[in-house]
């Protein structure tokens, strides 16, 4: 294949007001993936789907045009392993706790519902009860858990609400 890539006229109209919407959400502030740490890759976002549809139109011809079909299905597949993507830097930051928070969230979403005792039974060789009680004020702070206090058994309830991950 020789030649310069270029977009069919239906693929660029297509191409034009999906990157018009991106970038008014850009401005707006409004972005797909709630994640600071991908504002560089949101910024580089338009490029990504062309380079897509060109792996796609090559893989389909050896003509050098990205059709309606191509960037349909390269903006399709960009959206669906975009959904996932935040989990490629699970776990990871500058936070003491990061692993850890991670780890406490991914039992409780789990679980749905489960104690303050059985989450440190599940992880006794990661985490201590301090440690832990970070993690709550963290998961609490970012309003994916409900804690409710059991007096009577001196435990608590972890409950997942959503929205994370």
């Amino acid at each position: 294949i020789i030649g310069e890539y270029e977009f069919t006229k239906d693929a660029l109209d297509s191409y034009i007001a999906w990157y018009e919407k991106q970038e008014r959400n850009l401005k707006a502030g409004t972005f797909h993936i709630q994640d600071g740490r991908f504002g560089g890759y949101i910024a580089r976002r338009a490029t990504h789907v062309k380079k897509i549809s060109m792996c796609l139109s090559a893989s389909r011809s050896n003509e050098v045009n990205i059709n309606l079909k191509d960037f349909e299905r390269a903006k399709e597949l960009l959206e669906r392993t975009e959904k996932k993507m935040s989990k490629a830097f699970k776990g990871m930051g500058k936070s003491q706790i990061a692993e850890m928070t991670d780890k406490v969230l991914t039992v409780i979403m789990a679980r749905k519902k489960i104690k303050r005792s059985e989450v440190l039974r599940y992880l006794y060789g990661d985490i201590d009860i301090w440690t832990l009680e970070q993690v709550e004020r963290v998961l609490a702070g970012m309003k994916v858990i409900e804690i409710r206090v059991l007096n009577e058994e001196s435990d608590a309830l972890y409950t997942y609400t959503g929205a994370a991950k």
